[in-house]
């Protein structure tokens, strides 16, 4: 389902259609951390992860926390291409 033109990207779901199929399972477990899942916003998840990212629970195990590290950086790939995209445009 593609974006209307007019229509900034601002949910987890815009940037998981935008994965290849292969990044896309660990991507939505991942997402499946915030109480909304792929309905956050951008954001706000990237603002959540990146504190979690630094300062882990004892109980997250080193997968999980390669696995959250990954969805951060796909995340900030994204925003700084959106970024790139807005400055573009402007």
């Amino acid at each position: 389902m593609p974006l209307l033109a007019d229509t900034a990207p601002s949910f987890l779901s815009d940037v998981y259609r935008t994965l290849p199929q292969e990044s896309r399972a660990e991507f939505r477990q991942v997402a499946g951390d915030f109480a909304c899942g792929l309905n956050a916003t951008i954001e706000g998840a990237h603002r959540a992860m990146k504190r979690w990212v630094a300062s882990p629970p004892s109980w997250i195990g080193e997968r999980r926390q390669q696995a959250r590290k990954r969805f951060l950086a796909t995340l900030d790939a994204f925003i700084e291409q959106m970024e790139a995209t807005n400055s573009i445009a402007a």
